[in-house]
This record gives structure tokens, sequence and C-alpha cells, in this order.
């Protein structure tokens, strides 16, 4: 949920970034995914990240997190953030996200058979 942040926050934007970020309604992303992304598809990850303390703090719990990755608009329904009904429909398609975090196994050309393991670390 949370937008890509400037490494150093309290380095001052410049004219253009201050622009593009009203035009983001104040989110941080990369200029080409911004690009890619409907401007109403914009405009509801704006109004919920309002709610991203809330979200977060939710998250933390972890039962509450395995449902999230089930179901994300039930979720978010639970905790009173309202969703706007084009965000709704693209919730309910990726449902299964429970899905990506189990290990897969892949077999190479040789017939041995792997399976990666990542090691994700969020620092401040």
């Amino acid at each position: 949920m949370s937008a890509i942040r400037s490494k150093d926050p309290k380095k001052k934007k410049g004219k253009a970034e201050e622009k593009a970020s009203a035009q983001n309604g104040g989110m941080h992303w990369p200029d080409d995914l911004m690009k890619k992304m409907p401007p109403d598809l914009l405009e509801e990850i704006a109004a919920l990240q309002v709610h991203e303390k809330k979200i977060l703090d939710a998250l933390k719990n972890e039962t509450v997190a395995k449902r999230y990755l089930v179901d994300p608009a039930a979720v978010l329904r639970e905790l009173k953030i309202p969703l706007a009904p084009n965000l709704t429909r693209r919730l309910k398609q990726l449902k299964g996200l429970e899905d990506i975090t189990r290990p897969r196994t892949f077999t190479l050309p040789s017939g041995r058979q792997i399976t990666p393991r990542v090691r994700v670390r969020f620092t401040r």
C-alpha cells in the first residue's frame, strides 16, 4: 500500500517534482509506472493512501495479513475503509494472492529441481 518515497524526506522538492506529486495524488511513484496507470485508478489509490496507517497497523496482526492475501476487499471493508467500485472489482480479480507466498519448485533442463529462497528486508 505504501507509495515509494524519496530517499531523503528532509530534501526539498523542486517545482517539477511538486507538480508531478500533485498530479499523482501525492504519490511518489516512478514516472514510467504512473504513465501506465489509468487516472481513475490513481485517484482511487490516493483515496486509500489516506488510510495507510490504519491498514498497516491492521496488517501487523498475522491472521489479518493472511486474510488480506486471500481477499483484500473484505479486510478493507472490515476496517471500514471505503472502496471505489472499480477498485473493488480489481481486488476481486486478484483473489488468491496467498499463492504467491508459497515456495515454487522449478525444474531445470537437466531434470534437477530447485526451490529458490528469497529474503526480503524492509528498511526505513
